[in-house]
């Protein structure tokens, strides 16, 4: 810890002054330390961030580090309002994990405000639960009447995090918040406010908010279970980008490029025809079980929509790929331009009923109507799928022929869109990979803007439909070992296929687990890459041994193991490089292994990480270091 200068945190020093530090500080806080005379330290930590985090401590300075302790049985901080008004780090201490937990009944409560101040904060590896109106808000200065030049909390990023059970919105961007990066979080059950029977159209609590914050990334996440809308980006949002997430089991719409937006949070300056969004990125997300749109474009220029995966979206109106009219409060000064110059790319859409596209006209506030889209909807290389039929295409412009639905022939016709795209039976797994012989793979249009897959898997050649390039466009296929963490038993676990992830996820081994956003790169079973060896996978016998997993690369190990009989032998999980001593001559990170030492308790659990910092801090809280047993792919 670095003292600062005139500092008394609750003990004042006998000594002379200290210097003041010419570096960022790092602050700890436990629940089991102290607000006085906490001193900060690892040793003596504080007791609440609240404390910390109060201006008149005068305790922060910029690029300060909070590091919240999160022992097993004992990592929640009740807290009422976090506030950051200067750039800080918040994060959990490593192998732990700690929840900020806020009441929901706080009238316009927020668990976590980031101010304009405080921009380029950034918030990793913790779990923030509650906020009556969110449970993350970047604030802003900015207002289209009186500070045009303000600024909003800015060069944020919010990582492997866990955010759920708010009040409305789990994350809330408001204007001219640029530059926010969202990655590797968990974003569900939203809407917590709302008395059950709640009709859905009186409810209004998203995954992710954002209102005018441009070049906003998120990636990498999964959002599930939220009352209306997975995501949005409206408001004149200008180049978004939105990838590899899954969106699954929204009231509402998948992801949606643009909304409807008061006019008084447009930057007229910049936008003066209203554009919801320019320039909007979204590629190589698995979306599946929505409400309305999977993917909707609403007053959206210039927008990117590849290379994504839908499946049963839409089931209460709109269409897969919908077109929407934006009202923007029916105020006369607001300009509701349609979309314009899309670009809708290799989709995949499989629907139970739903529409497949849908292009709205409105005449709410004119005759002359509103439009959803200007021209050709810029659709071709996807592929439809309906399991209850025929997809429906509908367009409700005047003078369109399908104003009440159509073929895919006759959309083709009257749009002279979607030449090259297909129609006809086609599968994902639970997941959203396709299965091998898809035909799906290799019917895609190559994109110089879509470079890999959900996976990360580079793309080459023709591209496969969807977010998944099965095979890895052409190099060795690999896929994503999550790791998950339980809260009850407080062990670990790595699962050996995305689909088993895709099940812990949905509850399928029990209650309390959740993915902590560690992964590393292995390879398929199928795999024929030079100098890989099998993993065998053992599980300890019901009744007799632990009640956790092991993964071993050593075939002699491997051998001995089966014929442990507190072990049962599970088969082989994926294939991998393994090390010359500690070096992995293959370029791939290392993987270490942690063992918790628990055989006496019959609890023994063990840890594959690549993070050297983790594990280093993991063994001074007693685990064993086991060294480096995988290498993992590159």
């Amino acid at each position: 810890m670095a003292w600062k200068t005139g500092l008394c945190l609750g003990i004042c020093l006998a000594a002379g002054a200290l210097a003041p530090p010419t570096f960022a500080a790092e602050w700890f806080v436990s629940p089991t330390g102290s607000d006085a005379p906490g001193s900060g330290s690892l040793a003596q930590p504080f007791k609440t961030l609240g404390y910390l985090l109060a201006p008149d401590r005068g305790v922060l300075t910029a690029g300060d580090t909070i590091t919240l302790r999160g022992p097993s049985g004992n990592n929640v901080y009740p807290e009422t309002e976090l506030r950051l008004r200067l750039p800080l780090t918040l994060q959990s201490y490593p192998g732990e994990w700690a929840v900020i937990q806020c009441p929901l009944n706080l009238e316009n409560g927020v668990c976590i405000q980031i101010d304009p101040e405080a921009s380029g904060s950034r918030i990793s590896r913790l779990e923030v639960t509650g906020g009556n109106l969110y449970g993350i808000f970047m604030q802003t200065e900015w207002d289209s009447g009186n500070n045009r030049g303000g600024r909003g909390a800015s060069n944020i990023v919010i990582e492997d995090c866990k955010i759920h059970d708010t009040g409305r919105d789990a994350i809330k961007i408001t204007p001219k918040s640029d530059d926010i990066t969202i990655r590797r979080c968990e974003i569900y059950n939203t809407g917590r406010i709302y008395p059950a029977g709640t009709p859905l159209d009186e409810k209004n609590a998203e995954g992710i908010d954002n209102v005018n914050g441009s070049r906003m990334r998120v990636e990498d996440c999964f959002i599930h279970d939220i009352a209306t809308n997975g995501l949005y980006f409206k408001g004149g949002a200008a180049d978004v980008i939105v990838e590899r997430n899954r969106i699954e089991r929204t009231g509402e719409g998948g992801i949606m490029v643009g909304y409807d937006t008061s006019p008084e949070y447009f930057d007229t300056a910049v936008n003066p025809q209203y554009y919801e969004s320019i320039r909007g990125t979204v590629r190589n997300n698995v979306i599946r079980d929505t409400g309305y749109a999977g993917i909707g474009l609403y007053a959206a220029r210039d927008a990117l929509v590849a290379n994504n995966t839908l499946v049963h979206t839409a089931t209460s109106g709109h269409a897969a790929i919908y077109f929407g009219v934006t009202l923007q409060d029916f105020d006369p000064i607001a300009g509701r331009p349609p979309t314009v110059n899309p670009l809708i790319r290799n989709n995949l859409v499989i629907q139970n009923g739903g529409d497949c596209v849908r292009v709205r006209w409105a005449n709410e506030i004119t005759e002359a109507g509103l439009y959803s889209l200007q021209g050709n909807p810029g659709t071709d290389y996807n592929w439809f799928h309906n399991e209850s039929g025929a997809c429906n295409f509908a367009d409700n412009r005047p003078g369109s022929p399908l104003a009440d639905g159509g073929s895919f022939a006759q959309w083709q016709s009257a749009e002279a869109a979607d030449v090259h795209s297909q129609t006809g039976s086609v599968s994902v797994t639970a997941d959203g990979h396709l299965p091998a012989g898809s035909p799906a793979i290799d019917q895609g249009q190559t994109l110089t803007q879509v470079t890999d897959d959900i996976d990360r898997q580079p793309r080459s050649g023709a591209y496969d439909i969807g977010a998944d390039e099965a095979g890895g466009g052409g190099l060795p296929g690999r896929f994503t070992v999550w790791e998950f963490h339980n809260s009850i038993i407080q062990h670990y676990f790595i699962a050996a296929s995305e689909a088993e992830a895709a099940g812990i996820d949905q509850g399928a081994a029990g209650p309390g687990w959740s993915r902590t956003g560690q992964s590393f790169l292995a390879y398929p079973l199928n795999s024929e890459v030079a100098g890989l060896s099998p993993v065998c996978r053992f599980y300890g016998t019901p009744g007799i041994g632990p009640n956790s997993h092991f993964y071993t690369a050593n075939a002699g190990e491997c051998e001995w193991l089966k014929t442990n009989p507190g072990l049962l032998y599970e088969g082989l999980a994926f294939r991998i490089a393994t090390p010359s001593g500690a070096s992995c001559a293959n370029g791939g990170a290392p993987v270490y292994r942690l063992y918790n030492g628990r055989w006496r308790e019959n609890d023994s659990n063990h840890r594959y990480t690549t993070d050297a910092a983790l594990y280093t801090a993991m063994q001074a809280q007693g685990w064993t270091g086991e060294g480096v047993v995988f290498c993992a792919a590159i």
